[in-house]
């Protein structure tokens, strides 16, 4: 499970649904550990789910957002993620998704309640 100052992993109900929170800014060193963890489940999954909940979250500078292993995570991701599900505020969350959306090949599917979005991907949270 990932654990970081920004990040958290949640546990899911799906083995193919990779779940995480964020809230607060993600630094520049949080990006890339998210990053490598994030290429490390690449290596070992054929196809997953992901699903974003930003909580609380404020938007980081745009430059801690596009490290080297960032950048090899959302490119691998076109290929890797099935649904790429978000929850928070579409207004906020959508900046910076719109901002990753030229180098992340799946569309993001935004959601205002987290219930709705564990809902649409049949799923749970998990301890």
């Amino acid at each position: 499970m990932l654990i970081l100052p920004a990040i958290a992993q949640v546990g899911t109900s799906r083995d193919d649904l990779l779940a995480y929170r964020v809230t607060g800014a993600i630094s520049s060193a949080e990006m890339d550990q998210f990053a490598e963890h994030l290429n490390l489940v690449f290596d070992n999954h054929d196809r997953v789910d992901l699903l974003i909940i930003f909580d609380r979250y404020r938007e980081a500078e745009g430059a801690d957002l596009f490290d080297w292993e960032a950048i090899r995570s959302w490119f691998r991701a076109g290929s890797k993620v099935g649904r790429y599900v978000v929850v928070g505020d579409a207004d906020h969350a959508g900046e910076l998704l719109g901002g990753l959306s030229s180098i992340l090949p799946v569309t993001p599917e935004i959601f205002d309640e987290e219930i709705a979005a564990w809902r649409a991907l049949d799923a749970r949270a998990a301890s």
